[in-house]
């Protein structure tokens, strides 16, 4: 529950009506993983704090996993236990989809279930715009399908 993870958790508080009215679910964090529960006491009025990541996977009313510790390990461990276990993974994790983001998608795809990492490439959609005038004004992409897609 650092300062990514109280954000979450703070955002989906101030938003679950809107969230509800528009989408009609109500989101419900249910258990937060932390390294340490007296740390982060301040946060078990909120949320369910837990050490055990296993409390998280066996709990079939989790349907999604929200990971935001970053890094490699154990986030992978987490993210693939998750989607072995059928639930749905939300990442920001950029280091970690580009060292593991097609075993992650197989995971998911494998497991019938949704790996939302749209978070972790989002940052560069402002690039697309350039990328886009840089190879149309080039004469040998002029009249290729690249620019027609990109308009």
């Amino acid at each position: 529950m650092g300062t990514v993870g109280s954000g979450v958790l703070n955002i989906i508080k101030k938003n679950n009506g809107k969230i509800e009215q528009t989408s009609g679910q109500t989101i419900v964090v249910k258990k937060a993983l932390v390294r340490n529960l007296q740390k982060y006491q301040e946060f078990a009025e909120k949320v369910s704090l837990t050490t055990d990541f296993n409390e998280i996977l066996s709990d079939p009313e989790i349907k999604i996993v929200t990971e935001v510790m970053g890094g490699l390990h154990p986030a992978k461990e987490y993210i693939s236990g998750a989607l072995s276990a059928g639930k749905n993974v939300v990442t920001a994790n950029k280091d970690l989809m580009a060292v593991f983001g097609s075993e992650l998608i197989k995971l998911a795809q494998d497991n019938h279930c949704d790996l939302m990492y749209d978070a972790s490439v989002a940052g560069g959609i402002p690039n697309f715009t350039h990328i886009k005038r840089f190879l149309c004004r080039r004469s040998y992409f002029k009249n290729s399908r690249h620019c027609e897609w990109y308009d």
